[in-house]
């Protein structure tokens, strides 16, 4: 387990960036790659090390909070924020509002998670959106977990999402 950080260093810890964990976990995938952000705007290196694991022919899963899903809460097209490129590439999903819980005066939930699994082995979690803010400005941490049985139960329960329709792919 290591621990993930975007901000301001301190003495009392060496602290590794989030942008490189995300990277490191996106290029070690080698068949199967899922990646789950509720934004995706300017993370320009992040999309790039994404392009090469969809060349290098690895299998990969986006799950994202959509402009039309949100009421709001997302004021652009995070699938188009992805690049043409990628969109091409991926599978990409979103929780549709009829699938989402509502608060008791009928506000929809959020799809806020920010997750990333490269086959079944690695697993980050973070606060970290997929955006140039998070990965170089924000005060932003979180985990990268190698090994054990996390990855593969955090990949099973979103890959029951899609398959239960949870969550809708996107064309």
């Amino acid at each position: 387990i290591d621990l993930i950080w975007t901000g301001p260093t301190s003495q009392q810890t060496n602290l590794r960036r989030t942008d490189q964990a995300l990277i490191d976990l996106i290029n070690s995938a080698k068949e199967r790659l899922l990646i789950v952000s509720f934004a995706v705007y300017k993370a320009r290196s992040i999309m790039i090390a994404l392009e090469n694991a969809a060349q290098r022919g690895v299998d990969i899963k986006i799950i994202l909070e959509t402009e039309s899903e949100s009421e709001g809460k997302i004021a652009y097209d995070t699938i188009k924020a992805l690049g043409k490129s990628l969109k091409n590439k991926a599978s990409i999903f979103a929780w549709p509002l009829a699938k989402r819980g509502k608060t008791p005066n009928g506000k929809p939930g959020s799809l806020h998670a920010k997750v990333g699994v490269a086959d079944g082995h690695c697993l980050y979690l973070s606060s970290a959106n997929l955006t140039d803010y998070a990965m170089n400005v924000n005060m932003e941490m979180g985990v990268l977990i190698s090994g054990g049985d996390l990855p593969t139960r955090v990949e099973k329960h979103f890959i029951e999402l899609i398959t239960n329709g949870t969550l809708a792919e996107q064309n």
